[in-house]
């Protein structure tokens, strides 16, 4: 029988506070707020522990964070400095294993299967990765210690001063009494359907119902949502690749939810990241679509073209299902972001004989306008989507005046 895997989630809870207050001693202990901008419309993306036991959460408006918490310090996001952070961590841990996976800011996954001639019992080998990171970088993590990923993960996020090791064998247990929103990838508005349409109020309880009765109320998530409801998860760890990739972005002129000023803003994406790849011959194998709401939620959806293209009309195209998705939130918008995460050479994927008659007919119209823009600016053509919308937001600029 092959031995159980030993897969470390590394957390350092509240990571861009507790970066800053290293910068600054003087934010131990004080209330503290991350804001990314100033002004009516700014809301708090993260809040320290102090912060949040007066009332303070994150997608809060500032003016109300300030009437609930009067002594809040409010600091913008420096995402230099807790990328130079993580990355520290990183190469901390990269003495246990080679196999370290980051996932996001002050979480990081470890794969020790296999060490334990070298390093001993897994838990204990975990409780030296905290002492080094407390000691080199003065941050204090905690652990998650199981056989995979998702318990790891789980087990990291609940743990407070310490490790959490759960056993192989007692991955469905440690699941079984938690709220379903405990589980990575059940967001606020799934938690509640399976709460108010299933009367679902535990893991345990989704464990419990067939797969084909969560694949008809969740489509094909239903499937994954069983499986994570049972603690099972075969995902490797897999330490981040080097590959080239590209991003365009835009922060929405105001909060809007107005379908034509989304589409006009997808559309720009489209146009600055298909500009740009074709500038570098690159092809995007894989696009990622991230939303920021009025309220400071961030989500994101992936989609990889059947056919990759840097052409603005057959972005837009791919793009249009995963933004339906977002959009469908109908919370207002204040910023998108698109990237390509993922690239290869245009000329190795034409293949030997070229394109079709209509996709050369394509290529060309796009050559054309890069040539006009080039020479006299972006505004000098628009595509229609762009232009009606541009239109539209006239007459309440007016008024606004």
């Amino acid at each position: 029988m092959a031995d159980p895997r030993h897969i470390v989630c590394f957390h350092v809870h509240d990571f861009p506070i507790e970066v800053e207050r290293i910068r600054d001693r003087r934010l131990r202990e004080r209330p503290v707020a991350l804001v990314p901008k100033t002004g009516s419309r700014a809301v708090v993306v993260a809040a320290s522990r102090e912060a949040r036991a007066d009332g303070v959460y994150e997608g809060m408006p500032v003016p109300l964070a300030r009437r609930y918490c009067p002594k809040l310090q409010i600091l913008l996001p420096d995402d230099a400095l807790y990328q130079r952070a993580q990355t520290a961590m990183a190469d901390v841990l990269g003495r246990y294993s080679p196999l370290v996976e980051p996932e996001a800011h002050g979480r990081l996954y470890i794969d020790l299967t296999g060490t334990r001639r070298l390093l001993g019992e897994a838990k204990n080998a975990g409780w030296k990765m905290r002492r080094e990171i407390a000691d080199r970088l003065r941050l204090s993590g905690d652990l998650g210690l199981a056989t995979n990923k998702l318990i790891s993960r789980v087990a990291g996020d609940l743990v407070r001063d310490g490790i959490w090791d759960v056993l192989p064998g007692g991955e469905a247990p440690f699941l079984a009494p938690l709220p379903p929103w405990h589980l990575p990838g059940i967001g606020a508005a799934q938690a509640r359907r399976l709460l108010e349409e299933l009367n679902l109020r535990s893991v345990g309880q989704i464990a419990a119902v067939d797969p084909a009765h969560l694949e008809m109320a969740f489509g094909a998530f239903g499937a994954v949502l069983w499986q994570r409801s049972r603690g099972i998860d075969p995902r490797p760890v897999l330490p981040p690749a080097r590959v080239p990739h590209a991003m365009a972005e835009t922060l929405l002129a105001e909060d809007t939810n107005d379908d034509r000023q989304l589409a006009a803003a997808l559309w720009i994406l489209a146009e600055q990241l298909g500009r740009h790849l074709r500038l570098r011959g690159k092809l995007p194998l894989a696009l990622q679509l991230t939303a920021r709401f009025s309220d400071g939620r961030d989500q994101t959806r992936t989609v990889r073209p059947a056919e990759p293209s840097n052409l603005d009309l057959d972005l837009a195209a791919v793009l249009k299902p995963a933004a339906a998705q977002l959009f469908a939130r109908r919370v207002r918008l204040r910023y998108l972001r698109l990237q390509a995460p993922q690239l290869a050479d245009e000329d190795l994927q034409r293949g030997l004989f070229g394109d079709s008659p209509a996709r050369e007919q394509s290529r060309a119209l796009h050559r054309a306008i890069d040539r006009l823009r080039e020479k006299y600016g972006d505004p000098v053509i628009r595509w229609g989507t762009v232009a009606l919308a541009e239109k539209l937001r006239e007459p309440t600029a007016e008024k606004a005046e």
